[in-house]
């Protein structure tokens, strides 16, 4: 989404945690494990447990920027201009596919209201006329970058990694394409009313993404691996 405030926001909210810089009540226990190894002496262990936190850190900044940029830049290959591409047009437009996918699955979605729709290239109409345009701003792909960095650049086990990184993808998709179809509805029948969907949608999805990451963050593994480290450090003593 181009909407980079809810996103900075939630990088800043995901560093600030992982961290430990308090943010809320009732994380202390990760808060207090995080500060004493940020604030113990340098020696092996502690740098090692250092390291590892920032190297997640950064790796999560490098895979959500390439992922990010990564879409854009694909976006300008395949659009008319100085750099198009037709074979990455014709053969590997995978931004082109995904969109049409978000237009059809709102179609069905949009059919259960008793209306029958068609798609275009950029957007969807319905029987009685109406319809939306989904330009790119409106694919989800910045969130969805936001959410495959953080699942691949943390630690976790590989089995939690692939129900979070695929269910919270199909979790994304699933919320934009009931948003795509509920414009339309709402625009179609009061076409003078004025909502920010846009707004309204990064605040609900990234409020669920909030919730998950807290989740993933408080998952068995990663407490386990928290517990050991402490165990290691206090039989040293």
């Amino acid at each position: 989404m181009q909407d980079p405030w809810c996103v900075r926001v939630y990088i800043v909210v995901l560093i600030r945690y992982y961290l430990s810089i308090p943010l809320l009540p009732g994380i202390w226990n990760h808060i207090s494990f995080t500060r004493e190894i940020l604030q113990s002496p340098l020696n092996l262990e502690t740098l090692k447990l250092r390291q590892r936190k920032y190297f997640s850190v950064g790796l999560f900044i490098v895979l959500y920027l390439a992922f990010s940029f990564g879409h854009q830049v694909f976006t300008g290959l395949t659009t008319e201009g100085n750099l198009y591409s037709p074979f990455l047009d014709e053969h590997l437009n995978y931004v082109k596919a995904f969109r049409r996918f978000l237009l059809l699955m709102a179609g069905e979605f949009i059919g259960l209201f008793g209306h029958s729709t068609s798609v275009y290239d950029l957007g969807l109409k319905m029987d009685t006329g109406r319809g939306v345009r989904l330009v790119y701003s409106c694919l989800g792909l910045s969130i969805l970058s936001f959410w495959w960095a953080m699942i691949l650049a943390f630690p976790q086990s590989l089995k939690n990694k692939i129900i979070f990184f695929f269910g919270g993808t199909a979790l994304i998709v699933l919320l934009n394409i009931m948003r795509i179809a509920a414009v339309a509805l709402v625009y179609n029948s009061w076409p003078k009313t004025e909502v920010d969907h846009h707004l309204l949608f990064n605040i609900v999805v990234y409020g669920i993404l909030f919730l998950l990451l807290y989740r993933w963050f408080n998952l068995p593994q990663v407490r386990r691996q928290e517990a050991d480290a402490i165990n290691e450090k206090e039989e040293r003593r």
